[in-house]
C-alpha cells in the first residue's frame, strides 16, 4: 500500500466539531495506512513538553479551541481539519495543507494568487498579505491558481487565461486583494473583476464610490489592536510603491499601530536589508528593527512579538553569504509552514533550493533519517545530510558551520526535529557587526562577476577595496552589474513567455495544465530519453544519466500531480481491454480528477467515463464521502446507479495493469460504495439507506415528480453557497422559479416575490432579521407562507421527502 502518511504521528483532538463518530472514521483510515496516532479526549489536556516528547508531527482538529493551538502555530507544527486526511486518501498524495486550516483568521485559505505585471514591491506585499491570511501564491501561472491579479487585460497572462474556455481563474484588480486584507475577510470578486478592454482608472473610480472599506467599518473596528500604539517607520530601502506602502500602513493601523513619517519619531524600523543609512541609524539609536515578514507574521497570529525571536523577521543580508552561493540544497520530512521556512532560509543565505534531490545537490536538510531522498543521499555519498539546525545556526551566526559536526547529523529518538524548526533566535552581538562600524557592511562583500560566463561565478571584494575604489571604477562595476541584471531580466521574460504558451496549449488540448516546473521536468526527461537512446546504440560511450529523487508526497504551494506523459508515450504498448466490464458515467466531487492520459484511457476502455461537469447520461457520483457540495446535491437529481469512492478507480487501474488479460479479477463496484467505505458520513446526512435514496430519486424522476416539482422559492443573496449555486440545485430538483431578493425593500413588497404552486410564499434565509420581517409582512397582508433554513432543502434532497417539521423557522 502506498505510504501516504510516511513518518506521520498524529494527535487527534476531539470536540463538538470532531465527534466520536468521525474520530472512529479517521482512526480506521489511519490504521489502514499504518499511521501512529493518539486521541485527546474532550476536557483532557496535553502540555508543551509532552507534545514535543511524543513526537507528534501533525494535529487534527476541526477548531482552534484547544490550549496548545498558539504553541503549535508558532512552532510550525501543522494543524489541519479532518478533511486533510480525506483529501489525501482521495488524491493518493498529500495536497497543500494550508487550505485545511481550522483557524477562522485564515479567511483566504481557499485562495491561490498569481500577480501579473505589477511592480515587485506590490507583488511582495500582496504575497505576504495573502499568506498572512492563510492563502497561497505562485510566481507564475499554473493549475493551482484561483485568482490572477492584474491591471492590464492585454497582459500576456490575462490573454492566456481569457483564451481558455471554461477557465476557473478569476482576473481581478489589485483593489480586491487590498480590500480583503484591510477587512480581513474574503470579498465578492464581482465588482473587482478586470474588464476586458475597459478603462482601469474608471473602474477603480467606481470602486472608490462603492467605498467598501468605510461601509464595513465594523470589520476593521473588530480587529485586534495588539500593536498597542507602537510607532513604526517604513524604510526607504523597501522601495514600496504608493499602493504597497498604503497597504502596509493599513495593516499596521488596523492592528493598533501608528506609522510615523520620520525615523526620529518611531520606536520600530521596518527595512529590507542590513545596510544603508536608515538601517544603521535605527540600529545605533536603539530602535527595534524588523522586516515585512515580521509584520505579516504578527497580522496572521494577531499578536505582538519581538523581531529578534525569529531569524526571518529581521532585515536580510543583500546578496546572501558568499560561502553559501556554491551550495544546492533540498529538504525532506518537513511539511506545511516548516517546509516553506526552510526554503526561505536557504534563499536568504544565498544558496539554491531544489524541490527534488539530484546528484548535483550538495546538502539535504531532513527532520528524520528516513525516506526516499534520505536513502538516495546516503547511497550517492556525495551529499551532506544534516538537520535544519545547520541552516539556522549558520544564519544566526552569519558564519558557515561545518556540516560534518555531529550536532547537525544527530536525530534524537525522543525529539522530532521538525517540531523545533524556527526556535533559533538572532544573535544580537552578531547583528552589531552590521551597523557598529561604518566600514563593516557585510552586504558589500559580494559583487557579481559580470565578465564571467559561469552563472555561479562571483568575485569577492573586501569592503576596504570597495572603499578605495575610484569613482570611475565603482561606476564601471555598477554599470556592468546593471547590464547583467538586464540580461537576466530578458532571459526571465523569455522563459515566462514559454511557460504561458505551454499553459495555453495544454488547456486547449483539454489536458491537465502543467506547472512551469513540470514543463522543465518534461524537457529534462526528453533530454534523458535521447541520452539513454544514444547509450543503448553505443554501449561503450562514456557519460551517465543524472539520478534524481523526488519527494513521494510533495507538500508546498507548488505540490503537483504526476505530469502527463509526452505524446510520444502513446507508442508504448499499453494493454487494451477486449470488453467493457463497467457502465459508469460519473460526476466527480470532493476530489481532483488528475489521472494521466494513459490511465484515463484505461478507464474509458473499461467503460468508465469521468466528468467534471454534468452530462445527460450521468449515472454515478464518485466522492470520498456523503457531501453537501453543489455537485453531490445536484447529482441526486439524476438516475444514479452508484455513489462510490475514488479508491475504486485506483483499484481498477492497479488491477488492470497487473492482470490485463483477466478482467474477472477487476474490483466490484458495490465493494466501493461509500456507505461501506464511509458509512458515518451517510448516516450523518440521511435517515435512509443509500440504495433506498437512489431508488426514491429514480422513482421521482420517472414520475415527473421531483422533490421540488413546480415549487417557487425566494432566496436572500447571502445564502450559504451563494445565490447562483442554490438556484442550480433547486432547479435541478424541479423548482419552477428561484427568485433572488436583492434588498430588504424587495422583501417588503410581495409583488417582487414569487408564489409557489399552492399560492404560498417560501423564503429561504439564514438571516433571522429577514425571517422576522417576512413573517410580519405575511401577517399584515394576510398571506400564507413559510421561512425555511438552507438545511431544509438539503434534508429534503437527502431523504427525497419534504419534512415541514424540521428547519422551518416560520409557517402559517
Amino acid at each position: 500500500m502506498k505510504k501516504l502518511f510516511d513518518n506521520f504521528k498524529i494527535l487527534i483532538i476531539k470536540s463538538v466539531d470532531l465527534p466520536d463518530t468521525e474520530v472512529q472514521s479517521l482512526a480506521e483510515i489511519l490504521q489502514q495506512y499504518c499511521v501512529e496516532y493518539e486521541v485527546l479526549e474532550n476536557g483532557s489536556s496535553i502540555d508543551k513538553e509532552e507534545l514535543i516528547i511524543k513526537e507528534f508531527t501533525h494535529i487534527l482538529s476541526n477548531n482552534i479551541n484547544f490550549e496548545l493551538y498558539s504553541f503549535a502555530q508558532e512552532n510550525m507544527i501543522p494543524v489541519s481539519t479532518s478533511d486533510f486526511i480525506y483529501k489525501t486518501v482521495e488524491l493518493q498524495r498529500q495536497p497543500p495543507i494550508r487550505p485545511f486550516s481550522p483557524d477562522p483568521k485564515h479567511v483566504l485559505k481557499d485562495i491561490h494568487v498569481c500577480v501579473g505585471g505589477l511592480p515587485l514591491s506590490d507583488k511582495e506585499a500582496i504575497f505576504g498579505g495573502v499568506r498572512a491570511l492563510g492563502g497561497c501564491f505562485s510566481d507564475t501561472l499554473n493549475k493551482f491558481v484561483t485568482h490572477l491579479i492584474s491591471t492590464d487585460s492585454d497582459e500576456d497572462c490575462c490573454i492566456a487565461v481569457n483564451s481558455i474556455e471554461d477557465c476557473k481563474i478569476k482576473i481581478v484588480l489589485p483593489n480586491w486583494i487590498d480590500d480583503c486584507l484591510k477587512l480581513r475577510k474574503k470579498l465578492d470578486e464581482t465588482p473587482y473583476l478586470l474588464e476586458d478592454g475597459g478603462s482601469v482608472i474608471e473602474q477603480q473610480e467606481k470602486l472608490k464610490e462603492m467605498d467598501v472599506i468605510n461601509k464595513d467599518a465594523k470589520s476593521i473596528k473588530a480587529q485586534a489592536k495588539f500593536l498597542n500604539n507602537k510607532r513604526f517607520y517604513i524604510g526607504k530601502d523597501l522601495e514600496l510603491t504608493q499602493r504597497s506602502h498604503d497597504l502596509i500602513v493599513v495593516l499596521i493601523e488596523n492592528s493598533g499601530g501608528v506609522v510615523e513619517n520620520k525615523l526620529n519619531d518611531a520606536q520600530f524600523y521596518i527595512g529590507k536589508f542590513r545596510d544603508g543609512d536608515e538601517y544603521r541609524k535605527a540600529s545605533r539609536t536603539g530602535l527595534n528593527v524588523g522586516n515585512l515578514n515580521w509584520i505579516y507574521w504578527m497580522v496572521e497570529h494577531q499578536k505582538y512579538i519581538s523581531p529578534y525571536l525569529k531569524l526571518l523577521h529581521y532585515p536580510y543580508v543583500r546578496h546572501g553569504m558568499p560561502q553559501m552561493k556554491k551550495f544546492v540544497i533540498a529538504s525532506t520530512n518537513y511539511s506545511g509552514d516548516a517546509r516553506f521556512y526552510i526554503l526561505k532560509l536557504v534563499e536568504a543565505l544565498g544558496a539554491e533550493f531544489t524541490t527534488s534531490l539530484k546528484q548535483r545537490n550538495t546538502h539535504l536538510i531532513t527532520a528524520t533519517p528516513v525516506g526516499a531522498k534520505y536513502n538516495a543521499a546516503k547511497k550517492w555519498g556525495n551529499i551532506s545530510v544534516v538537520n535544519h539546525l545547520w541552516l539556522e545556526e549558520t544564519y544566526a551566526s552569519w558564519k558557515l558551520q561545518s556540516a560534518s559536526h555531529p550536532r547537525y547529523s544527530h536525530f534524537p529518538r525522543s525529539l522530532e526535529m521538525s517540531d523545533i524548526v524556527g526556535e533559533t533566535p538572532l544573535d544580537i552581538e552578531v547583528l552589531k557587526h552590521f551597523y557598529d562600524d561604518g566600514n563593516s557592511d557585510y552586504s558589500a562583500n559580494v559583487i557579481e562577476d559580470s565578465e564571467g560566463e559561469d552563472e555561479h561565478a562571483s568575485a569577492v571584494i573586501t569592503t576596504a577595496k570597495i572603499a578605495s575604489t575610484p569613482d570611475s571604477s565603482a561606476a564601471s562595476i555598477r554599470a556592468s552589474s546593471g547590464r547583467k541584471a538586464k540580461d537576466k531580466a530578458a532571459a526571465k521574460l523569455h522563459e515566462n513567455m514559454e511557460e504561458l504558451n505551454y499553459f495555453q496549449k495544454q488547456h486547449r488540448s483539454k489536458d491537465i495544465p502543467m506547472l512551469p516546473q513540470e514543463i522543465e521536468e518534461r524537457k529534462r526527461k526528453r533530454a534523458l530519453e535521447e541520452s539513454e537512446k544514444k547509450k543503448r546504440q553505443s554501449p561503450s560511450s562514456a557519460g551517465s544519466v543524472e539520478a534524481e529523487v523526488k519527494e513521494e508526497q510533495p507538500e508546498n504551494k507548488d505540490s503537483k500531480a504526476e505530469a502527463p506523459k509526452p505524446k510520444k508515450a502513446k507508442k508504448s504498448s499499453s494493454p487494451v481491454p477486449t470488453e467493457n466490464p463497467y457502465n459508469i458515467t460519473a460526476i466527480a466531487t470532493g476530489w481532483d480528477v488528475n489521472f494521466n492520459r494513459a490511465d484515463t484511457q484505461i478507464l474509458h476502455n473499461l467503460g468508465i467515463t469521468l466528468h467534471k461537469e454534468f452530462k445527460k447520461n450521468i449515472n454515478a457520483i464518485i466522492s470520498p464521502k456523503f457531501m453537501r457540495t453543489e455537485k453531490f446535491l445536484t447529482g441526486l437529481s439524476y438516475k444514479l446507479d452508484y455513489i462510490i469512492s475514488p479508491l475504486f478507480l485506483q483499484e481498477v487501474i492497479s488491477e488492470f495493469k497487473s492482470n490485463p488479460n483477466d478482467l474477472k479479477k477487476l474490483p466490484k463496484v458495490e465493494d466501493f460504495s461509500i456507505d461501506k467505505l464511509n458509512p458515518t458520513s451517510v448516516k450523518e446526512l440521511t435517515s435512509i439507506s443509500l440504495s433506498k435514496l437512489m431508488n426514491k430519486s429514480k422513482t421521482r424522476i420517472n414520475s415527473y415528480d421531483r422533490i421540488f416539482e413546480d415549487m417557487s422559492f425566494n432566496i436572500t443573496p447571502k445564502i450559504p453557497g451563494g445565490a447562483a449555486t442554490v438556484q442550480k440545485i433547486l432547479k435541478a430538483h424541479g423548482a419552477k422559479n428561484v427568485n433572488v431578493i436583492k434588498t430588504v425593500k424587495d422583501l417588503k413588497n410581495l409583488k417582487s416575490l414569487v408564489k409557489s404552486n399552492d399560492e404560498s410564499y417560501v423564503l429561504i434565509s439564514s438571516e433571522k432579521n429577514h425571517g422576522d420581517k417576512f413573517q410580519t409582512i405575511l401577517k399584515d397582508e394576510n398571506q400564507h407562507g413559510k421561512v425555511i433554513e438552507w438545511n431544509w432543502v438539503i434534508d429534503s434532497i437527502f431523504n427525497m421527502e419534504i419534512n415541514d417539521k424540521k428547519n422551518v423557522l416560520f409557517s402559517n
